[in-house]
C-alpha cells in the first residue's frame, strides 16, 4: 500500500508542476481533481507497470518520438483520446527544454515506483519495448542542426 500512496502522491505533484508550467490548462486541474478524488489508484499503478515501465529505454534515450506517436498516457484509463493528441501537441509546441526535462525526469520517476510496486504485488513487469537506440534524442539534434 505504501508504494500505491507513492505514486498517487508523485502523479498529483507531477499534475501540480503541468498546471505552474501550463497555468491556462483547465484539462490539466480537471484531471488532477479526478487524480485525487477518484482515481482507482490500484488501476493506476497497474496501468504504469504495464505500460510505462517497459518504455524505460525511450525514456532514458529521452526519444519523445514514441511518446508523440503512441497514445500511452490515458489510452487505457477511458476514452481520452483527444487529451492525448492534446499532449502531444502541447508537447510539440513546446520551446521549453526546462519543461521537456521535467517531464522526462517523472516518467523516469513513475518508472522507478511502477518497479517497486511490482515487486511489492508481484506484478509481472512486461518485456521492455525495443529502441532502436541508435538514434537517441541528441543525435536527432545533430541531424537536424546539420541538414538545417
Amino acid at each position: 500500500m505504501h508504494t500505491l500512496k507513492a505514486i498517487r502522491d508523485a502523479l498529483l505533484d507531477f499534475l501540480s508542476d503541468l498546471k505552474a508550467a501550463l497555468p491556462g490548462e483547465e484539462i490539466l486541474l480537471l484531471f488532477y481533481h479526478f487524480m485525487k478524488h477518484s482515481a482507482p489508484i490500484a488501476d493506476v499503478a497497474e496501468y504504469i507497470v504495464l505500460n510505462i515501465v517497459p518504455l524505460e529505454d525511450f525514456v532514458t534515450d529521452r526519444r519523445d518520438d514514441y511518446f508523440l506517436q503512441n497514445a500511452i498516457f490515458f489510452e487505457r484509463l477511458g476514452n481520452y483520446e483527444g487529451e492525448v493528441n492534446y499532449f502531444a501537441n502541447l508537447w510539440q509546441a513546446s520551446n521549453s527544454e526546462e519543461d521537456k526535462n521535467i517531464v522526462w525526469q517523472w516518467l523516469e520517476e513513475f518508472i522507478r515506483l511502477g518497479k517497486k510496486h511490482a515487486a511489492a504485488a508481484l506484478i509481472p513487469i512486461p518485456p521492455k519495448v525495443k529502441c532502436n537506440r541508435a538514434k537517441s534524442r541528441a543525435q536527432r539534434t545533430e541531424t537536424k542542426a546539420v541538414t538545417a
